[in-house]
């Protein structure tokens, strides 16, 4: 006769709630629920009762459609589900190692094996702010600013890289470091890329590289250009190129 595990279900409310698994239930697994869309007020935590032991394992499958408005969140043993599974279909997977508990949020994939679009963290828009200190882009050397109608901007792509768009003008035209990324967006090596400036004196397109330095950069992920001709006006533009994190 095949062995049946009981499963408990937990329903997301209105006004929250403090819900205890008993660590000597023969249950391990649970359904979390919303009879009808709910938008939270208060928090719902989860919690065991008793002492756990190494290997210990929950699984929880949610199924609530619970709109998580900031700061109300649903956490699992201490880690906070984000909040935009509140009202997606995942499976929850905790793990005690001894010390603490380890807790996974795995959303579903969809029919061709991807995540949903709407799970993953949507792309930030281009600001003229420069996303890692100070007011405006700042360049590490003067001779390069800001040019034409589209000036240089930033922005965080859901994927946790750093996006430039825009025009930068160099009078001098001489190779030299642009600006300086942040210490967690240098490269774990040096990264090249080809490149298409104008040269504004001889009124033709060349072709330079671009470089994100890695650990061999006196100042991490500093961008510097090569192969421009000095004396001459540049104009160098950035469509949609991308700073890769440290851990990539």
């Amino acid at each position: 006769m095949p062995l049946i595990k009981k499963q408990e279900s937990f329903e997301i409310v209105n006004g929250g709630n403090t819900f205890n698994l008993d660590v000597e239930s023969r249950t391990t697994s649970y359904r979390i629920f919303s009879s009808a869309p709910v938008t939270p007020v208060g928090n719902h935590s989860f919690a065991v009762s008793g002492t756990p032991v190494e290997g210990m394992t929950f699984t929880f499958r949610y199924l609530a459609d619970a709109t998580l408005n900031s700061p109300v969140v649903i956490s699992i043993f201490g880690s906070t589900m984000p909040s935009v599974l509140g009202d997606k279909n995942h499976t929850i997977t905790a793990y005690y190692d001894g010390a603490s508990w380890d807790v996974q949020f795995i959303p579903d994939l969809d029919q061709n094996g991807t995540l949903p679009y709407d799970v993953l963290p949507s792309d930030e828009g281009f600001t003229a702010v420069n996303p890692f200190g100070g007011a405006s882009p700042a360049f590490a050397n003067a001779d390069y600013t800001s040019s034409g109608t589209t000036a240089l901007g930033f922005r965080l792509r859901g994927d946790k890289r750093l996006e430039f768009r825009g025009t930068v003008n160099s009078a001098a035209g001489v190779n030299s470091q642009l600006f300086t990324l942040p210490a967690g967006y240098r490269s774990g090596r040096d990264k090249t890329y080809p490149f298409s400036v104008y040269n504004v004196t001889d009124t033709q397109w060349e072709t330079m590289t671009l470089t994100i330095n890695g650990t061999t950069s006196g100042t991490p992920g500093q961008v510097e250009v090569s192969g421009l001709t000095s004396l001459k006006n540049y104009k160098i533009y950035f469509d949609s190129f991308v700073a890769y994190r440290i851990d990539e």
